[in-house]
C-alpha cells in the first residue's frame, strides 16, 4: 500500500481498460470523467484516517461536535429482533446475508489526550504514579471515548500530566503518528480550565488576547510535523443555550409552585437542524491546500454543506509576498543577440573579446499557476455526490480581508437554529504582509478606520495568521478553524 497506494491502482485499471491516457491522465474517446475520477482518489488517498485531539474541560461540547463530523455517513442499520424470534430466522437467511453484506469503511482513529499540570503538590505525584489508574476513571477521556463509539470513531485515551511548559512538546510529540491535531482555542482565555468565563462581548474579543495561551499554541505550532486545526469556538454543536442569559436575570418569585415552573423553563430542546455550512476562502499555499482537502473530508458527512471561494490576489502569490514581475526575457535575448554580434564583428578584425554565455530556459509555473491548477482539478474531480452540497468559485479581489469578511458575513448565518457554521482559513503566515498591505493602501485611500495599516502582525495574527484575526473580530456568529499544513 505504500509503494502502490489506492489512487495509483485505480489508474492502472483504467489505464488496462483503455479509458486513459497514462502520460497525463486524461480521459481517451468515450471515457470522459475517468482522469478526474483518480485526481479526487489521488486526494482522497490523503484524507485524515488517525487523529488526535487535545481535549480540555472548557471545550468539550464544541469538540465533540466537531469531531462527530469525522463520522461520515452513519450506516443505517435494520430493526433488531428478540433474541428468540431471530434464532429461527437466521437458518434461512444465513446464506443470502453474507452474500449481501459489504465490509464496512474504515472509521476514522481519534486519540484524545488530556494534559494536567505537574505541581510541587503531593496530589500531582500521586497522580503521575498511578496514571493508568488514573486514565481509566478520568471522566473527561471517558467522556470523549463514549461519545466517539456512538458516532462510529475509533476512539483512545490518554491522561497525561507533565509541566505546563512542556504542553506544546508534549502534544507535538504523541501527535507526531495523527494525520491532524486538533487544539482547541481555550474558553477561558488563558491555560486554565476552571477560571470563570465571561458571558459578554468583551469576554469573546478578549479572548485571542491572553498572552498565555497565544504562546502556547504559537510553540505548538513550531513544533508540531503533523497538520494542525485550531478550533475557535462560537457556539458549535449548540454548546451555548441562548435562554441562558435570559435565565440568570433577577426574577421575583411568589412560592414553591413559581420556583418549579422556573425548572421547566431551563429545559433545552434537541437541534432541529442538525447541519453546518462550511466557509473557505481559498488562497493558495500549502496551509490552504490542507485545508481544502480537510473541507471536502468533512463534506462527506450529509450535514455539511460548503462554499469554496479562491480569492486571486492580482501581482501576488503565497511563496513570494511581493508583485510579480512583468518584465519579459526579451530584453535579455535582445542583449545576447547583441553581444553575439559584437563577437562576431571583433572576429573579424582579430580582436579578442571575452563573451559570458547566458543559458535562458523556460521559467516553471509559478506558485499562482499552481494554486489555481489545484483548486480547478479538485472542483472538477468532486463526486457526483458531493456535488449538491458544495460550491466553488473564483473571484479576483483587490481589498482580500474586506472582501473575505463580506462574503463570509453573507454564508454563515444563515440558519440560526442548525448546529453551529464554519469558516475555515489557512494559517498562511506569508500572506501577511500582503493582506496588510492591499487592506492599508485602500484604506488610506478611502479612509477606512477599521482597517489597521500596520505592516506586521503581532499576538494573534502572528500565531493565527491576520485574515483568522479578522475574521475572529467581525463577530460574524460562525467559529473559526485554523489550519496548518504539516512539514
Amino acid at each position: 500500500m505504500f509503494f502502490y497506494p489506492v489512487w495509483y491502482q485505480k489508474k492502472v485499471e483504467a489505464w488496462r481498460r483503455g479509458e486513459i491516457d497514462w502520460d497525463t491522465g486524461k480521459p481517451l474517446d468515450g471515457a470522459d470523467g475517468a482522469g478526474d475520477v483518480i485526481q479526487y482518489e489521488k486526494m482522497a488517498a490523503e484524507k485524515i484516517q488517525r487523529m488526535t485531539v487535545y481535549l480540555r474541560l472548557d471545550s468539550m461540547p464544541n469538540l465533540l461536535a466537531f469531531t462527530s463530523l469525522f463520522s461520515g455517513t452513519p450506516d443505517l442499520l435494520a430493526a433488531k429482533q428478540h433474541p428468540s424470534k431471530a434464532i429461527s430466522e437466521s437458518k434461512d437467511t444465513t446464506s443470502t446475508s453474507l452474500a449481501e453484506q459489504t465490509p464496512p469503511a474504515r472509521p476514522v482513529e481519534a486519540y484524545g489526550l488530556r494534559l494536567l499540570n505537574l505541581t510541587d503538590r503531593g496530589s500531582s505525584v500521586m497522580q503521575v504514579s498511578e496514571i493508568e489508574s488514573y486514565t481509566a476513571h478520568d471522566p473527561v477521556v471517558n467522556t470523549f471515548r463514549t461519545f466517539g463509539r456512538l458516532h462510529n470513531l475509533a476512539v483512545s485515551g490518554e491522561v497525561l500530566v507533565v509541566p505546563e511548559s512542556s504542553f506544546a512538546e508534549t502534544l507535538a510529540t504523541r501527535a507526531s503518528d495523527s494525520n491532524l491535531l486538533v487544539l482547541p482555542w481555550s474558553e477561558t482565555g488563558g491555560m486554565s480550565e476552571q477560571t470563570i468565563i465571561e458571558d459578554n462581548d468583551k469576554g469573546t474579543r478578549n479572548k485571542l488576547e491572553a498572552s498565555s495561551y497565544t504562546s502556547f499554541v504559537q510553540r505548538t505550532l513550531e513544533q508540531a510535523s503533523t497538520p494542525v486545526a485550531i478550533l475557535i469556538n462560537k457556539n458549535f454543536g449548540g454548546s451555548k443555550n441562548k435562554e441562558t442569559k435570559q435565565r440568570l436575570k433577577l426574577t421575583r418569585t411568589y412560592s414553591n409552585v413559581s420556583l418549579s415552573s422556573a425548572r421547566d423553563k431551563a429545559v433545552t430542546a434537541p437541534i432541529a437542524d442538525p447541519s453546518h455550512h462550511i466557509f473557505f476562502p481559498y488562497f493558495g499555499g500549502n496551509d490552504d491546500w490542507t485545508a481544502l482537502r480537510l473541507v471536502l473530508q468533512l463534506v462527506r458527512n450529509p450535514h455539511v454543506t460548503a462554499t469554496i471561494v479562491h480569492f486571486d490576489i492580482p501581482g501576488h502569490s503565497v511563496n513570494d509576498t511581493t508583485p510579480i514581475p512583468t518584465t519579459t526575457t526579451t530584453t535579455m535575448i535582445a542583449s545576447a543577440a547583441s553581444a553575439a554580434s559584437a563577437a562576431a564583428a571583433a572576429g573579424e578584425k582579430g580582436d579578442h573579446i571575452t563573451t559570458t554565455t547566458t543559458t535562458i530556459s523556460s521559467s516553471p509555473p509559478s506558485s499562482r499557476e499552481k494554486d489555481a491548477a489545484f483548486f480547478a482539478s479538485l472542483r472538477t474531480s468532486l463526486p457526483l455526490d458531493l456535488a449538491p452540497r458544495v460550491i466553488f468559485e473564483t473571484v479576483t479581489s483587490t481589498t482580500p480581508v474586506r472582501d473575505v469578511v463580506a462574503r463570509a458575513g453573507l454564508e454563515v448565518g444563515q440558519a440560526p437554529k442548525n448546529a453551529g457554521d464554519l469558516v475555515v482559513v489557512g494559517r498562511n503566515l506569508a500572506w501577511n504582509a500582503v493582506l496588510h498591505g492591499q487592506d492599508a493602501a485602500v484604506a488610506g485611500a478611502g479612509g477606512a478606520d477599521e482597517i489597521r495599516a500596520t505592516s506586521s502582525a503581532t499576538g494573534a495574527a502572528a500565531t493565527l495568521g491576520v485574515l483568522a484575526e479578522r475574521v475572529w473580530e467581525a463577530r460574524l456568529g460562525a467559529s473559526v478553524l485554523v489550519i496548518k499544513a504539516g512539514l
